[in-house]
């Protein structure tokens, strides 16, 4: 876990540093949530997608780019595990999903794989002929998982 913790911070501040370059105002983002998106990514992608996804530079000594990749789904489920279990010293919730085009068939392998390494779900939405209606239905999503706090989404 020591290693994908330090990947996951020298990807954070690489991200910030682009994140500065071309934001004025206040950079709101979850490093966690935007790594464990892309390890979800990996973990379906095949052929050349999964080459570029394994190429993105989460600096590359952390014990070989943690292990080359090829633990970084085991490494994930237990620091997810980890932050979610409860505590009286603080709350953490930790909401991920991905949103993938209702015409688009993912794997059942791929879904199994989602849940239990990174405990997030696989969702259908119709981007192409309700791409409005879908993106509500994602930020609505977002605010009940977050007590309707995050007011910052992307989408």
């Amino acid at each position: 876990m020591n290693s994908l913790s330090e990947a996951n911070t020298h990807f954070a501040l690489d991200l910030f540093q682009q994140f500065k370059k071309s934001k004025k105002d206040n950079i709101f983002y979850s490093p966690l949530s935007i790594t464990s998106a892309l390890a979800m990514t990996y973990s379906g992608a095949q052929g050349n997608t999964a080459l570029q996804i394994g190429q993105v530079d989460v600096s590359e000594s952390q014990s070989t780019r943690v292990e080359k990749l090829g633990n970084v789904h085991h490494q994930f489920q237990k620091l997810l595990t980890e932050l979610k279990k409860p505590t009286d010293a603080y709350e953490l919730s930790i909401a991920n999903r991905l949103y993938g085009e209702k015409t688009f068939q993912f794997q059942q392998e791929y879904m199994e794989n989602v849940k239990k390494f990174y405990l997030a779900g696989v969702e259908s939405a119709d981007f192409i002929n309700a791409a409005e209606e879908s993106r509500k239905k994602i930020n609505s999503w977002v605010e009940s998982q977050t007590n309707e706090t995050d007011t910052h989404r992307i989408i």
